[in-house]
């Protein structure tokens, strides 16, 4: 099972995440999917061409579960975690496995999954 390279989850405890600071990593998330769908948009690009002329809304869904599925999977955590010093993790602090970490990234958090504050918080 990999883990994370800047992580040691055997060395340190850490801390279940507050729900604050999950949603504002989940808003970083969805402002950086807005900002590349205006990128694709006013670029004339589409990653999904039968959806990006008729359905918007399922086409920035659909670039949302892309995202988080790829940063999943590469780095165990999306970019809006990294920021804030977030990872997924079991109640017992180990690493996902790649099921669990396909069923995070479309956010069915099974079993015990939950975001851990991986460092001390000090943006409030």
């Amino acid at each position: 099972m990999k883990e994370s390279e800047d992580i040691d989850f055997t060395k340190k405890r850490v801390i279940e995440a507050e729900w604050l600071y999950k949603n504002i990593a989940g808003f970083i998330d969805a402002i950086g999917i807005l900002i590349l769908y205006l990128i694709s948009f006013v670029a004339k690009i589409s990653f999904f061409l039968p959806l990006a002329d008729f359905y918007k809304v399922l086409y920035i869904f659909a670039l949302f579960i892309v995202y988080r599925l790829v940063t999943i999977l590469i780095m165990d955590r999306t970019i809006g975690m990294y920021l804030l010093g977030m990872a997924f993790l079991k109640e017992d602090q180990t690493a996902l496995n790649t099921k669990e970490k396909l069923c995070a990234a479309v956010m069915v958090y099974i079993h015990d999954i939950d975001c851990y504050a991986t460092k001390k918080h000090t943006i409030f």
